[in-house]
C-alpha cells in the first residue's frame, strides 16, 4: 500500500510539472498580417500580446475595445486589427495612399481602375480563412450592425450594391459593450414648427416637426417630463446616439460648420424614424434638436431664421 501511495504521488508531481512547463513556455497562436505565428515565450509576454488581439469564443467577444480603437484611429500605414475567432485567424491591415490626391476636392481618380483608387485613397487588406481580399478606403469602411442578437463586423460600402455583404466576423450582442437604456419615439406633424422643450443651461433642447416620447423602464414620458423630472438628461440622449451609431442602429455624421453632429435613425416603424441633431456652430449655437427623419440641419436652419 505504501509503495502504491508513493507511486501515485510521483505521478501527480510529474503531471503538475508538465502543466507548469506548458503554462510558462507553451505556444500561443496570434495573427500577424493574416499568418499564424507560433510564440514560445513567457506567460507575461503571451498575455501582453493577447491584450492586443480580439478574441471570440463560443460567440462571446473579449477585448472589443480594440475594434473601437481601430475604427476610430487616425489611419497609419500598416495599422492592423487582429482577431482570433474560435480556430480562425483574421487580420485587417491598412495600406496608406502612395500617390497624392489631385483635382477638384481631391477626387481625380485618373482611369478609375481599382489599382489607381488603391494608390490614391489607400486600401484595406482582409486576411480570412486563408484568403486575401482588398477594399478601397474611398468606398469602404469597417463598421458594425446588429441582426438577430448578433453584432456583425463587416466592410460597409453605402455606394456599392453588394450581392453578399463582406462579413468579417460576428459575436453575441449580450457579450458586447452595447446597451440600450431608453427608447425614443417620434411622431411627425405636418407643420414645420420648432418647439423649445427644455432649457438645460449649456444648450436648449428642441423638437422640429414633431413630438417626442421617452420610454424608460416600460414607463412613457413626454420629452419635457423626462427632462424636468431628471429621469434622463440631454447628455444621456447624446451618449446613447453615439453608442447607437457605433453599432449601426443609426448613422452619425459631422458637419464643417463648427462640429454639428447628426444621428439619423431609420426603421420600418414610422415612430422610430427620426434624427438627433447636436448643434455646435461657429456662431456658438449648442442646441439639441430631435426632428424628422433624414438630414435636417439645412431645413432646421431655414425654419429657425
Amino acid at each position: 500500500m505504501k509503495k502504491l501511495l508513493i507511486f501515485i504521488v510521483l505521478i501527480i508531481c510529474l503531471m503538475l510539472s508538465v502543466i507548469l512547463f506548458w503554462i510558462k513556455t507553451g505556444s500561443k497562436e496570434v495573427v500577424n498580417s493574416g499568418e499564424r505565428v507560433e510564440l514560445n515565450s513567457t506567460l507575461e509576454e503571451q498575455e501582453a500580446i493577447l491584450d492586443k488581439v480580439v478574441m471570440i469564443k463560443d460567440g462571446k467577444i473579449f477585448n472589443e475595445d480594440i475594434i473601437d480603437n481601430f475604427i476610430e484611429a487616425k489611419k497609419t500605414d500598416g495599422m492592423e486589427l487582429n482577431i482570433i475567432d474560435e480556430d480562425k485567424n483574421i487580420c485587417i491591415r491598412y495600406v496608406a495612399p502612395t500617390e497624392p490626391q489631385s483635382g477638384e476636392n481631391g477626387y481625380d481618380i485618373g482611369d478609375g481602375s481599382f489599382a489607381t483608387r488603391k494608390k490614391i485613397f489607400g486600401y484595406y487588406i482582409l486576411y480570412k480563412d486563408g484568403e486575401e481580399y482588398e477594399f478601397t478606403d474611398i468606398e469602404h469602411s469597417v463598421a458594425r450592425y446588429i441582426s438577430d442578437d448578433k453584432v456583425v463586423l463587416y466592410f460597409d460600402a453605402p455606394l456599392i450594391e453588394y450581392i453578399e455583404i463582406p462579413e468579417i466576423c460576428k459575436y453575441d450582442l449580450d457579450s458586447s459593450k452595447y446597451s440600450k437604456n431608453f427608447e425614443i419615439k417620434f411622431f411627425q406633424v405636418e407643420s414645420t414648427r420648432i418647439e423649445e422643450v427644455f432649457d438645460y443651461g449649456e444648450y436648449k433642447v428642441k423638437t422640429f416637426q414633431g413630438d417626442v416620447q421617452i420610454i424608460i423602464n416600460d414607463k412613457t414620458y413626454s420629452l419635457e417630463e423626462a427632462l424636468s423630472s431628471k429621469v434622463i438628461t440631454p447628455d444621456d440622449i447624446l451618449e446613447q446616439a453615439k453608442l447607437d451609431s457605433k453599432y449601426g442602429y443609426c448613422y452619425g455624421g459631422a458637419y464643417n460648420d463648427g462640429g454639428s453632429i447628426e444621428y439619423c435613425y431609420y426603421s420600418t416603424q414610422p415612430e422610430y424614424r427620426y434624427t438627433i441633431l447636436k448643434l455646435n456652430t461657429l456662431d456658438g449655437e449648442n442646441d439639441l434638436i430631435i426632428g424628422k427623419e433624414g438630414h435636417i440641419l439645412d431645413s432646421y436652419n431655414y425654419n429657425n431664421k
